[in-house]
């Protein structure tokens, strides 16, 4: 047998045997059996030889791994040692800034690499050696790579710890902001992956409402019990609008429980009212020209029961008897009669409010009719202007208003019909008014203008005021000249137009007898009136709730009515004198002001005077209500002037007055006395006296000069807060006084206007003042008219992360974002001002503002914030 050698080992040689002895032993039988049992043992020395290669191999593969498994552990020992060493120091495998150091990583590879190299090793076969060497060198080779991978780990293992450490101190200090930090900043890092990151998210958020309703039920029903004043302030103020509504509704009724003390107001007597309503008489009297009718009465009343301000309702009456005394006017026979009829008819009717009674304007309207009375007269034809105005039809130039009609009419609701038809005779008197104004202005400009041209001027004029009143679908589209022709189609397909120039068919001499005649008979109707006072009998005095009210000046406020009688009877700055029942202590409030709408009893603002509330509602919760004048050092007698009505005069600076005043010695009494006339002009130190004389209105009596000025340095301060400074931006809009509807529909337009309740609630929910609110809307929509607030009910600008502006389902629920937004990140973070706002919500040079519109936000919000509290 040929011999064979072994990869790393001896050879093995085979047996010798005799050839000869061989082959002798292969002849005959004997020879034949020996051959074969040769042949046999040869085959099975093979096969021995062959099982021993094979378990030999597999041993030493055996043994090899064993090794291998022990190196590696023994690595993976040692490397864990290093791992626990601090990084930065000379044995940790990190450096100070966490980077892994290769160097430690080499050198171990290197160490461990040369003991797997010395595990040698015999094998028969050479397949067994190579398959053992190809083991061993993955090994060797795969040592930095689990280096790297046990480090990793190891730096993964310290992040997570580090992180939980950290949610859990973040949940410990509350600090929200500090957890979604730290959970950010795994995710970018590895440290844990996006979908656990956002189920951490969802975790802390869960763990931070619970805690904050906690917190915030805690803290509320804690104020609750302590003290009610405050909690009621705090819930009106919005800093509990987080905690969840079924709590909140509960403290809320908590509040009204502990807060709802009733007072029995004294009642006035007899006497008193007859004085009350002689004032009034005599008040009105002053404001009405010679000759009032009984209708002119009726309207000067209802604006004295307003504040001074005429309804909407009597301003349109105010124009159509004004319109209707125009057109009855007579005929002058001079330009000088004409300037006479026109100053008398312009003093009169701008003391009803025609005009909001602009005396420049209606003088140049009545003016503007003496003339066409004088041309006519001589044969020359013009137009009527409300002759043309009248039949021009309705869809033609008031489409939205009269759409509204029709719809109203074919539903067949009365009420809605009547709306309906009011709010489109106020827009078609405010075209008419506007209307009237520039032709006048117009024709003395084109004195020579046609008949034609004349017509047209007209539409164009009514195009334009039902563009502004926003009387159709596009308005910022709509092309003025191409719509004044439309209206003058639809006006010359009118069915019986008529003349509608001034002059008729009849000659000059005819025209002017007629004209006369018909003044003749419109004057024996203005019937001259004046109202007898009427005393009705007391009733017996009613409990009326007393309650805490939360954003308005510190001091009591009583229904309007009520208010103006108690400045006609206790003079400039009437009290409050509330007493407990068989008790002759008393708690003094001044009435700082007045509210519309329901009666809903004394409020009580300011935490001074809440705590009295409390003080005085005892046990009982009861008390009796008395009404004095202010008690002033030095005060002989107590103003005659109600303050709520005072004009305001807007000085140099941007800031108002309402009391300017001197003060004058006479008969050995000091008065202060205003020098603003009821019209609002300044006037002189011999004017203001003259005025007091003529008037005898006062702001009070005193013993001294001292006294009188520091009186009148209170009223200044107390007006000051009343109306705020009109300085653009730096008023705080925190507890000013809310604008009346009135006012409020005088500056919005009839798009935003049928949400002003909206507003109104949205700021009372809120805390925050609802002219605010508008005055952002106004600015935000162009009154009304964007595309954000049409298409995507969007009436407040909200334009979040600089992507457009943002849908709501509703109107109203837009405002009451915005209400809410305003109250928790403006207000509540002491944003107080217009200026601090507008740097935060609308910041000049945004990304999102290529425009530069935002430079304007400031001045434009302070506009109509101040047109709303004027």
């Amino acid at each position: 047998m040929s011999e064979f050698s072994l990869y790393g080992g001896p050879s093995l040689q085979t047996a010798k045997a005799d050839p000869g002895v061989a082959a002798r032993a292969a002849n005959g039988d004997q020879g034949q059996v020996l051959g074969a049992s040769v042949q046999k043992a040869e085959e099975a020395v093979q096969g021995s030889e062959e099982a021993f290669a094979r378990i030999s191999d597999f041993g030493e593969m055996q043994r090899q791994e064993v090794e291998l498994r022990r190196i590696r552990d023994e690595s993976d020992a040692k490397f864990s040692r290093m791992l626990a060493f601090a990084p930065g120091t000379k044995e940790s495998v990190f450096e100070k800034d966490g980077s892994i150091r290769q160097g430690k990583l080499d050198d171990l590879a290197y160490e461990f690499g040369q003991k797997i190299d010395a595990l040698g090793g015999s094998f028969f076969h050479p397949e067994s050696a190579m398959k053992a060497e190809a083991v061993r060198t993955s090994v060797r080779s795969s040592l930095q790579e689990r280096y790297w991978g046990l480090a990793a780990k190891h730096q993964l293992g310290v992040a997570r710890q580090a992180f939980d450490t950290s949610l859990k101190l973040a949940e410990e200090k509350q600090d929200w902001g500090g957890y979604e930090r730290s959970v950010d900043d795994a995710v970018a890092s590895g440290t844990i992956s996006r979908d656990e990151g956002e189920l951490r998210l969802l975790r802390g958020r869960k763990i931070r409402y619970d805690k904050q309703q906690e917190n915030l039920k805690t803290a509320l029903f804690s104020s609750v019990a302590a003290n009610p004043i405050r909690a009621a302030a705090a819930i009106n103020k919005g800093l509990y609008n987080d905690l969840n509504p079924i709590d909140l509704d509960r403290a809320k009724r908590e509040v009204r429980r502990r807060l709802a003390d009733e007072a029995t107001p004294a009642p006035l007597s007899a006497e008193d009212r007859r004085k009350i309503q002689e004032k009034n008489i005599e008040a009105l009297k002053k404001q009405l020209p010679n000759g009032a009718t009984e209708q002119m009465w009726r309207w000067a009343r209802n604006a004295q029961k307003n504040g001074g301000r005429f309804t909407e309702r009597d301003k349109v009456e105010i124009r159509g008897a004004f319109n209707m005394e125009l057109d009855k006017l007579p005929v002058p026979q001079s330009r000088e009669e004409a300037n006479q009829i026109a100053e008398r008819t312009a003093k009169k009717w701008a003391l009803l409010g025609a005009y909001e009674g602009n005396q420049e304007y209606i003088r140049a309207v009545v003016m503007d009719k003496m003339i066409s009375r004088l041309d006519a007269a001589k044969g020359a034809r013009r137009n009527d202007i409300g002759l043309v105005l009248r039949h021009i039809p309705d869809d033609a130039y008031i489409p939205n208003r009269s759409a509204s009609v029709r719809d109203a009419y074919r539903k067949g609701d009365q009420k809605k019909i009547q709306e309906k038809e009011a709010a489109r005779n106020l827009i078609e008197s405010q075209i008419d008014e506007y209307v009237r104004v520039q032709m006048a202005y117009w024709r003395d400009r084109n004195p020579e203008a046609s008949i034609h041209d004349d017509r047209m001027q007209i539409f164009r004029f009514a195009a334009k005021k039902a563009k502004e009143l926003n009387e159709y679908e596009h308005p910022e589209k709509l092309d003025v000249e191409k719509k004044s022709k439309e209206i003058s189609r639809a006006f010359d397909s009118e069915a019986q137009v008529g003349d509608t120039r001034e002059r008729m068919p009849d000659s000059g001499k005819d025209f002017i007898d007629r004209k006369n005649r018909e003044w003749k008979e419109y004057q024996k109707k203005q019937v001259p009136y004046t109202p007898q006072v009427e005393v009705v009998k007391d009733s017996a005095p009613l409990a009326v709730p007393m309650s805490f009210v939360a954003g308005r000046r510190a001091g009591a406020y009583v229904p309007k009515e009520m208010y103006q009688q108690l400045v006609q009877k206790y003079g400039s700055r009437p009290c409050l004198k509330a007493t407990m029942d068989q008790s002759k202590a008393y708690n003094e409030v001044p009435v700082v002001g007045f509210y519309e709408g329901p009666n809903r009893g004394i409020e009580l603002s300011g935490d001074e005077y809440g705590n009295r509330l409390i003080m005085l509602a005892g046990d009982k919760g009861k008390a009796t209500v008395r009404f004095a004048p202010e008690e002033v050092p030095g005060m002989i007698e107590p103003g005659n002037i109600d303050l709520s009505t005072r004009p305001v005069v807007r000085n140099a600076d941007g800031s108002i007055s309402t009391v300017r005043s001197i003060s004058v010695e006479m008969d050995g009494k000091e008065y202060l006395i205003p020098t603003v006339s009821e019209d609002g002009k300044v006037l002189s130190e011999d004017d203001a006296v003259n005025q007091f004389k003529q008037t005898g209105k006062h702001l009070g009596v005193f013993n001294s000069p001292e006294d009188a000025t520091a009186y009148a340095r209170q009223l200044h301060e107390d007006q000051e807060n009343f109306y705020a400074p009109q300085r653009q931006g730096t008023t705080s809009v925190l507890n000013q006084p809310v604008s009346s509807p009135q006012k409020a529909a005088q500056v919005l337009s009839p798009a935003l206007q049928q949400y002003e309740s909206a507003f109104r609630r949205a700021g009372e929910k809120y805390g925050v003042d609802p002219d605010l609110l508008m005055a952002i809307a106004i600015h935000e929509t162009g009154n009304g008219t964007s595309s954000a607030f049409r298409n995507k009910k969007n009436a407040m600008g909200v334009s979040p992360y600089g992507r457009g502006p943002r849908s709501f389902e509703t109107v109203e629920a837009g405002i009451e974002y915005m209400a809410g937004q305003l109250a928790r990140n403006y207000l509540g973070k002491g944003l107080t001002t217009i200026a601090a706002i507008g740097k935060k919500y609308a910041p000049p040079g945004a990304s999102n503002d290529p425009k530069g519109l935002n430079s304007h936000w400031v001045k434009g919000v302070s506009e109509y914030y101040f047109q709303l509290k004027a």
